[in-house]
């Protein structure tokens, strides 16, 4: 399956037929130091919400530490490593990460991956551009 070319391509308006448009999710959820106990989880159940909400299917969330945040990926080299082999195995064609990427960050997913990858903003974002509705 071909990655989208740009990264707000992966919800588009074409039908399903299309390799385009991602259909499975692989999910990530962050807990930081800096969280109350339990707190990535909720957000994790969150997002999984709003994925769905995009009319596509989550295969698996998953639930990580952070400690330290890496520059390259957010998560340290192993651990993003082993998160694109989870996704791969179980056939997802998006990532989702619940928390901010930076846009070479994103990109470093990506290529790392194969996969299409968006962060939480984007899902909002895209939640909201797909509901919107005006006479232009």
């Amino acid at each position: 399956m071909a990655v989208p070319s740009l990264m707000a391509d992966f919800l588009d308006q074409t039908p399903a037929t299309e390799s385009k448009r991602c259909e499975r999710a692989f999910l990530i959820g962050v807990q930081t130091t800096k969280m109350a106990p339990g707190e990535g989880q909720e957000l994790l159940t969150e997002l999984e919400e709003l994925v769905e909400n995009l009319r596509i299917a989550v295969v698996q969330p998953t639930l990580v530490n952070l400690r330290v945040p890496t520059p390259a990926t957010l998560l340290g080299s192993g651990k993003t490593q082993e998160l694109i082999d989870q996704a791969k195995a179980a056939g997802a064609d998006l990532i989702v990460i619940d928390e901010s990427l930076s846009p070479a960050q994103q990109r470093n997913w990506e290529k790392l991956s194969g996969l299409a990858v968006i962060d939480r903003e984007e899902v909002i974002l895209d939640i909201f551009a797909d509901r919107a509705h005006t006479r232009e």
